[in-house]
């Protein structure tokens, strides 16, 4: 339902649809896909194999956990030229400062890593079973819940009440 359906004292103009017309374009559109299934399956696994390479993420995740390591190295450094009065305070500061401030940038990268590899394996999750589902679905004749779950990402409505699907390999 549209939640500005009477702003400035006109109607909205998004069309009614029934949930027995999302159905039907549903099977519709599943039994398209499965009359390319063939193909799709193939790109699924050519996805699926482009996700699961994490060597650059890694790379980069070990690659900041030894700048990290060699900043807390230089931290510990500062701290202990400081502690012998090797060094003043304002210097002190500002070079613990810095260091900080590199240290906190570090760990930002590599947590942003691992999301990405999580929303990696998130991802290969979703693929997997939709590939499992296509690959044992026949031409549908009627809407089936299981599938739609596994299937399907988004529905817009488009202007003239035309639906547009969005399925998980898309």
């Amino acid at each position: 339902r549209c939640q500005h359906k009477y702003d400035n004292g006109e109607p909205c103009k998004t069309p009614h649809v029934t949930e027995d017309q999302i159905k039907a374009a549903f099977v519709d559109e599943m039994n398209r896909v499965i009359a390319n299934k063939d193909q799709v399956l193939t790109d699924i696994r050519a996805l699926i194999t482009t996700l699961t390479d994490t060597r650059e993420l890694e790379e980069k995740e070990s690659s900041a956990g030894k700048e990290l390591e060699a900043i807390s190295a230089s931290i510990r450094k500062l701290v202990d030229d400081y502690a012998w009065t090797l060094i003043e305070q304002p210097e002190y500061d500002a070079r613990y400062a810095e260091f900080l401030a590199q240290s906190k940038a570090l760990e930002e990268q590599i947590a942003k890593i691992g999301e990405q590899r999580e929303q990696r394996k998130t991802r290969k999750r979703e693929l997997d079973a939709f590939y499992k589902v296509l690959k044992a679905t026949g031409p549908i004749e009627e809407f089936d819940e299981e599938l739609w779950n596994v299937a399907v990402k988004s529905i817009r409505i488009l202007i003239g009440g035309q639906f547009s699907l969005s399925f998980r390999v898309d």
